[in-house]
């Protein structure tokens, strides 16, 4: 069957991608559905048809996974910071899992199985957190105007849209702090913001980076 953008199209997700896509396949096709979890039946609309795989994005939720949870982020769809916020925590480590052993099986070479087993040493699993939010200790975030104001955010999967967040609950804690300092900052002195459309200004990013056990934090002006 040949398919085409903006087809819409009722898919099973088998599996998730690194990338956190949802993963079916249909009539020896695949689907890389965004928004859409392992054990979702979904009515998904497609967005783009490579030669390989079709990427799609998933309408409306037909028959929910058992594994699929509400995330807390109210902008967690549009952001392209986070993919699994949807997914039991649990599956969550699974699936970190299985790409670490999948690595080390298909790029290290590594004789390892299911139960993460090699011949010289023994994978002990994902550290598994109190919670599932504020693990990365590593925010690269974006400044740009809009309607004549400073905003930061992430972008839009696959886009230079900035998507504004009040606090990213996948982000060390408190960096929301530094990066509303920044921003008064900017409002403040006369720093000009980067434009990607007419490719001036000076300020476009910032880099926050938390030591684990120092609590530490290096700031770095893009």
């Amino acid at each position: 069957m040949s398919y085409k953008k903006n087809d819409e199209i009722k898919l099973e997700i088998i599996d998730i991608t690194k990338e956190g896509l949802g993963l079916a396949k249909l009539s020896g096709q695949v689907f890389f559905v965004k928004d859409a979890i392992v054990g979702d039946v979904v009515r998904a609309a497609i967005t783009k048809v490579s030669d390989n795989v079709i990427y799609a994005k998933a309408k409306e939720i037909l028959s929910k996974s058992n594994y699929r949870v509400d995330a807390d982020c109210t902008v967690s769809n549009a952001c392209g910071g986070c993919q699994l916020l949807n997914l039991d925590y649990e599956e969550q480590l699974k699936l970190k899992k299985k790409y670490v052993l999948n690595c080390l099986s298909k790029i290290a070479k590594c004789d390892v199985d299911g139960d993460g087993i090699a011949k010289d040493f023994i994978y002990d699993g994902v550290l598994k957190m109190s919670s599932p939010y504020h693990f990365r200790n590593k925010m690269q975030v974006p400044f740009v105007m809009r309607d004549g104001k400073i905003i930061y955010g992430f972008y839009a999967g696959r886009t230079h849209h900035i998507v504004e967040f009040n606090k990213c609950l996948v982000g060390f804690e408190y960096a929301e702090v530094i990066l509303d300092s920044i921003k008064e900052a900017l409002s403040k002195y006369p720093i000009s913001i980067y434009d990607e459309v007419s490719k001036t200004g000076v300020f476009r990013e910032v880099l926050l980076r938390c030591g684990n056990t120092s609590s530490q934090i290096s700031i770095t002006y893009i």
